[in-house]
């Protein structure tokens, strides 16, 4: 299980996108440390036809995410959205609307996208190295799992947040040039799946809603 490590706290932006345009998110908070962002590569087992039990290979199938983290400065309209369940505006924390019970998160826009700000990775950033860490990371489906409060009605209350970041499909058009076993052109079209996306300098329109 791999994990993305970033120095310094991180930026919080939720909100719904179609497009990789995020600037209208919108600021959740601010992360006491570094948010833990662990990434995780499903796979299934290949058995072997004579060896019985053992697998002989592994098939891919896809990553999912965890992201866990503690706020202490924060937007309690933004927070609102995810303490409601899944993702929406105007419903009331503890209570569960007949549309969610039982709801698919992206079938039915439950989901919502984060984007990450690290204002600090340029102390950190070696700017020959087309590897190091992006200035933002852009997930792009996401629900909650779990939302903590400590310290409830004092000013030092912060927020303990877990978060599930699960692929999107996309259906982009191409030209078929494999054959399939009938001879027949392959597919019209190619799906693919992405977990998040790196942003390398995150907007200015995002950055300004941190104030």
């Amino acid at each position: 299980m791999a994990k993305i490590i970033t120095t310094g706290p991180a930026h919080m932006f939720v909100g719904q996108t179609a497009s990789t345009n995020v600037d209208g998110l919108e600021y959740l908070g601010t992360f006491l440390e570094t948010p833990q962002i662990a990434i995780e590569t499903l796979s299934a087992p290949i058995m072997n036809d004579i060896g019985g039990e053992s697998p002989i290979s592994f098939a891919m199938q896809g990553q999912i995410a965890t992201i866990k983290g503690v706020i202490n400065r924060y937007d309690e309209d933004e927070l609102a959205k995810l303490e409601a369940g899944f993702f929406s505006a105007g419903s009331k924390r503890g209570e569960i609307g007949k549309l969610k019970m039982g709801g698919l998160a992206q079938a039915m826009s439950l989901d919502f996208d984060v984007v990450f700000y690290f204002p600090f990775h340029t102390t950190f950033r070696n700017a020959a190295s087309a590897l190091d860490a992006p200035e933002g990371l852009h997930f792009v489906s996401v629900v909650p799992n779990k939302i903590s409060h400590s310290e409830l009605s004092t000013r030092a209350r912060v927020v303990s947040i877990e978060l599930r970041a699960i692929p999107t499909m996309s259906i982009t058009s191409g030209t078929p040039t494999n054959a399939d076993s009938n001879g027949a052109a392959g597919p019209a079209s190619v799906r693919e799946f992405m977990l998040y996306r790196h942003i390398d300098t995150v907007s200015n329109t995002l950055k300004e809603k941190v104030n």
